[in-house]
Formats: C-alpha cells, sequence, structure tokens
C-alpha cells in the first residue's frame, strides 16, 4: 500500500521514471482501489484553494523559524514533525511534506557551497600579467572558469596539487560534476602528513563531498562529510558544516 501510494506522490511531483510511468498507467487502467486512492488524492489537491495552501506555507515557515532560528535549515525533532506532518497531509497531500520540511540535495548544494578563494596569487588590479599561472587565477577571480579551466592546462605545473584544486572548483562551477570528483579524489586520498598537504586533503574532501551531493549521490556525500565531522581540535576546516549536512542526510 505504502509504494501505492509514494508512487502516486511521485506522480503529482512529476518525477515519474519511464518504467514507474508503465506501472502507474497500468495499475490506473486495471486496479479499481488504485484508481479510487489517485482520484481521492487528485481531488483533494484541487479542492485546495491558493489562499489555503499560502497560509500553510506562511504557517510552516514560521514553525521551523521557531524551532531552529540559527541553523541553515531546520532539523526537526521526530514527534514535532509527525504532528506538522500530519496537518500538512490532511489539507495538502503526502508530496507537500517533502518539499517544505526537508531540503533536498540542490538546495543544500546551493547553500553551502561557494568557490575557494584565491589564496595561492593574490590579484592586485593593475598587475602586469606575466604568467598562464597568474591569468589563470585572474579568471578563476573573475568567475571566467570556463577560461580560467583553459588556462590551468596549459601552466607548466598543472600536475601541482594546488592548481588541480582549483581547476576541480572551475569545473564544479560549470556543472563538469563528474570531472571535478575524479580530479579532486586522488587529492583527498594524499599520503604526506605535511601541514600544506592535510590543509589541501581537508578542502578536497569539502568540495568532493557537496560534489557527490550535487550527483545526488548522497552516501558517498556522507562519507567524505563524516570523515570532516571527525576531524580532530586543530583540524576544524567545515567541520561545523560537515556534521549539519551529515545530519540532514542520514
Amino acid at each position: 500500500m505504502e509504494e501505492r501510494i509514494e508512487l502516486i506522490d511521485r506522480y503529482f511531483e512529476n518525477a515519474l521514471s519511464p518504467k514507474e510511468r508503465l506501472e502507474f498507467n497500468d495499475l490506473l487502467q486495471n486496479d479499481e482501489s488504485f484508481r479510487k486512492e489517485f482520484l481521492f488524492h487528485k481531488d483533494l489537491k484541487k479542492a485546495i484553494s491558493k489562499h489555503q495552501n499560502e497560509e500553510l506555507k506562511e504557517t510552516l515557515g514560521k514553525f521551523e523559524s521557531n524551532l531552529n532560528r540559527n541553523s541553515r535549515f531546520s532539523v526537526i525533532p521526530v514527534k514535532w514533525l509527525a504532528a506538522a506532518s500530519l496537518a500538512i497531509l490532511l489539507s495538502v497531500g503526502s508530496w507537500t511534506v517533502k518539499n517544505y520540511v526537508f531540503p533536498s540535495n540542490e538546495r543544500i548544494f546551493e547553500t553551502f557551497y561557494e568557490p575557494y578563494p584565491n589564496t595561492v596569487l593574490p590579484i592586485v588590479r593593475g598587475d602586469e600579467i606575466h604568467t598562464i599561472e597568474y591569468r589563470a587565477f585572474l579568471a578563476y577571480e573573475a568567475g571566467e572558469y570556463h577560461k580560467a579551466i583553459n588556462l590551468f592546462n596549459s601552466v607548466e605545473n598543472s600536475e601541482d596539487k594546488y592548481i588541480q584544486f582549483y581547476q576541480a572548483l572551475c569545473l564544479l562551477s560549470v556543472d563538469k560534476t563528474e570531472e571535478a570528483i575524479q580530479t579532486l579524489r586522488p587529492l583527498t586520498e594524499s599520503s604526506s602528513g605535511t601541514l600544506q598537504n592535510m590543509d589541501c586533503r581537508q578542502k578536497a574532501t569539502w568540495y568532493v563531498g557537496l560534489a557527490y551531493l550535487k550527483q545526488g549521490k548522497e552516501q558517498e556525500a556522507m562519507y567524505y562529510m563524516d570523515i570532516l565531522r571527525k576531524q580532530s581540535e586543530e583540524l576544524r576546516f567545515k567541520k561545523n558544516e560537515a556534521e549539519e549536512i551529515y545530519e540532514l542526510l542520514k
């Protein structure tokens, strides 16, 4: 029964896969109980006026805000969530609960992602551009990521970790997520124990976790966020943010 309700929910979310759509259509034509359940949800959804819907959003928004004013997202206790969910279900159907209460992977990514600042070659405006590397970081700072990728590919020291790190952020910023992951993952596995390499590993771990989140691969994202949230006290890069994302995905 729960699987059928989920199928109806996904229909209203316009999220049915081709296989699920075939199953949905078959049930709708050949299963009377399923058809009645679908029509009930459809009629219920139609019956809700725009005013009621907006009022519900506002109420739930206040509910979430009061629960956790200092957090990017509300992590709601189960017993409170159950009560809120029941109220929403009675009003607009179960498809609404997920949209209003739980942030999507895309929303989490957009909230936490920002390109890491250029700390390698700080750009002084008006300086003469001497090297390809300088021009690459100039393009990076300007948000010209496609140009920066080409320039980073052309520098003599393109295999250096810091070059690969910034190149990966360019790839991530232009939605070449898989390429970004393939560039970042080796940086998370460096065996050297120097402070510089440890710092690079932490930063690469953060961004590869976000990249997996962007792809919708929650288990992989949780793996890397778990590494960061378990850092020792002296190594705290994005420790709190990683903890928050981990809890949202758990």
